[in-house]
This record gives structure tokens, sequence and C-alpha cells, in this order.
């Protein structure tokens, strides 16, 4: 199987002492009240030092060699799977298994907008030829008839791939339609939420996992403290204005609180909640933009128009983004004025899903449950 977390020198160094022997520091000599003095640069493993470490961790899983993987489907990928990982490596932490899930339906989501926006400029451009090749037609010799032919075949077949009404509203100057701008403004709102929560709750897990609670609870203060330096920068790509970096709350201690005690649902929920309220409510769900369109889209899937345009909201608990018909499917809401944005709605459904993946993990399904982590985790599935 794959490995979890990397391994490093800190991992199991002691907090508070010196991380490497004092006869192997450097000695300097400098200028002290009035008279030279020798003096020993020893370095301590601190709590900042600890989170630095597994704050960086998760910075290339999903940043390698400091840079953000540019195709967020591809990002997506590799955020599913270290999530799976977590729960392959310790099955207390329950929220990640969950979280690998939901994750890969945002990437089913991030290719439904991103085939949408291709689709759309493949029609734009076969009905473009096809005038084209209409207004230059001149004398109907059997070549321009047979380009003609080649170009309305083709305009066809692009149409009936595109998922919106041949409604293609396009600004002056500007390279994509309104409809391809709604699309991709969705694609990277989910984007930036899915690597933003990453950033957040991995590295947790791993200060959890390599430190223990005790250690856990008495450093989470420091985590806040890390960002902001000029040597070891933190990539946090909401920013500091929308969402703060690295924040103390209450809803993460009584998580792996939970978990340290064995009460592994109440850490789903409490995590759940950290994962919504604190992490992806301010970072996206707070974006006017974006809950306009998401209500559309809800609107739209559940009274069936306009056709095709919209994607269901639902939970799919398999590695692929294809609806199964049985209890793997968890569905938001069918009325056409439920509003994902509103939290207390958002929760209701999360909180389902968790109750019917917790349910699942201890009947005959677990066994698939299982096949379906390790697929996310090895980075298979998102078709």
């Amino acid at each position: 199987m794959t490995q979890c977390f990397e391994q490093h020198p800190c991992d199991d160094q002691r907090l508070n002492h010196n991380n490497i022997p004092v006869a192997d520091c450097e000695c300097t000599e400098v200028r002290l009240y009035g008279s030279k003095t020798l003096v020993t640069d020893v370095p301590i493993l601190t709590c900042s030092c600890l989170w630095r470490r597994y704050q960086r961790e998760a910075e290339e899983i999903v940043a390698p060699n400091g840079e953000l993987i540019a195709d967020p489907v591809e990002r997506n990928r590799a955020i599913n799977a270290a999530y799976a990982r977590l729960w392959l490596h310790d099955p207390r932490f329950q929220w990640a298994g969950l979280a690998a899930f939901a994750s890969k339906q945002v990437g089913c989501g991030l290719l439904h907008a991103a085939q949408s926006v291709e689709r759309i400029r493949e029609e734009h451009e076969s009905r473009q030829r096809l005038r084209d090749s209409r207004r230059e037609s001149g004398l109907l010799t059997p070549d321009r008839m047979s380009e003609q032919a080649d170009a309305l075949r083709d305009y066809k077949a692009a149409d009936a791939r595109n998922p919106v009404p041949s409604v293609d509203i396009r600004l002056a100057g500007e390279d994509l339609s309104l409809v391809q701008q709604q699309f991709r403004h969705v694609h990277d709102m989910m984007a930036l939420g899915n690597t933003t929560l990453f950033l957040d709750v991995f590295p947790l897990h791993a200060f959890y996992a390599k430190r223990g609670w005790q250690e856990f609870k008495n450093c989470l203060g420091a985590r806040g403290g890390i960002y902001g330096h000029s040597k070891f920068p933190v990539l946090w790509p909401v920013g500091q204005r929308k969402l703060r970096f690295g924040q103390v709350y209450p809803l993460v201690l009584q998580a792996f609180e939970a978990i340290e005690a064995g009460s592994i649902t109440a850490s789903v929920e409490y995590l759940a909640w950290h994962e919504q309220r604190n992490i992806l409510q301010p970072t996206i769900y707070e974006d006017r933009q974006l809950v306009t369109l998401l209500r559309g889209n809800h609107a739209s899937y559940v009274t069936g128009f306009p056709s095709g345009v919209a994607q269901a909201i639902e939970l799919t608990l398999t590695s692929q983004c294809q609806r199964v018909e049985d209890d793997r499917t968890i569905e938001f809401d069918n009325s056409p004025f439920a509003d994902l944005s509103d939290i207390n709605q958002r929760m209701a459904f999360v909180l389902r899903a968790a109750e019917r993946f917790d349910h699942m993990l201890n009947n005959y399904n677990r066994t698939a449950l299982v096949q379906s982590i390790s697929e996310i985790a090895s980075g298979g599935a998102i078709l």
C-alpha cells in the first residue's frame, strides 16, 4: 500500500529539546556586555517547527516542487488519494474515509464544469465554421458541397455533445461566453474550497498521527504563527483576508479528543462541522455568484428545465462518478428550493452521508467500500 506520511527525523525527536547534539552546534564569538563571548546556537524542536514540517508535507501533495498542480482535476485526484490513505493508515480517521468520497465527488463536478466549457467552445467553433462555409460557398462545386456537409456534420455532433441549449452570448473582447464563465466560476470555486480544506485538515491528522494527542493539544495554538515567515512561506490560496490560516477552533480539539477516546462517530460529526462551518462556508459558500449558480443548478436538475444543463447534487460512495442505484448514493434534496449554500441544509446532507458511511462500514458493504477507498488511494477512478 502507498505510504500515508513522509518520514522525517523530527517525528521521533523530543519536543522543546535540541534536535542535534550541542557538541555538533556551531560556536561563534560575539560581543556581549562589552566583552567577547563564545555563543553556541542550539536548534530546539518547537511546536512551530513541527507544524511547519507537517504543513509542508500537505503542500508537497498538492504543490510538488512548490508549484500548485495546475489542473484542478489532477490536484483533486492527489487530494482524494491522500484522504483515502489516511483512513487506510488508521481507520479511526473515519472522517478522512468519508472525505475521500466527498472530495472525489468534487472532482466529478470539476470534470463536469470543465467538459461543459469545452463542449460549448466546440459547438461555437463548429457553428462558426458552418457559417463561414455557407458565406464563402459561391458556386456550389462538389468540393464546396462536401465542405459544407462536413461542417454541418461537425456542428450537429458538437451540438449533441453540448449540455447547454444553443444560447451563446459573448461580450465583445471576451474569450468565453456568459454560460462558459458561469461554469468556469463554479469550477474555480470548487477547486479553491477543495484545496483549502485539504491544506487545513491534512496537517492536523499528520500531527496527531505522529506526535499524539497531548502534544497536538498543547501545540495547536502555535499553528497560526507559522504563516508569514519569509523563509518558510505557507501555501494558502484562499488568502488571509477571507480565511485566516491556522485559527484554533474548538471543533478541531473536540474531534481529535473524540478520536483519542474512541468516539469515532462523534469525531466525524465534529470534523464535518469544522469542514463546513469554519473552512468551506467562508471560503466558497459566501460567494454570491456561486450561491446563485448553485441554486440555479439544483432547481434545473430537479425540474428538468432546461434539459441537460444541471448536475445532481449527491454523494456516491464509490470511486467513480456514475450514480449507483443503491444505498451508496446519498442525495441532497429533491425540492427545487433546496439551497446547498445554507449550512444547515448542507450539514443535514453531510451528516446523513456520514451516518450511511458508518452503517455500511459495519455491515456487508464494508468490503466494497474498502475496495473503492483503495482504488481512490492509488489515484484511480473519476471517470
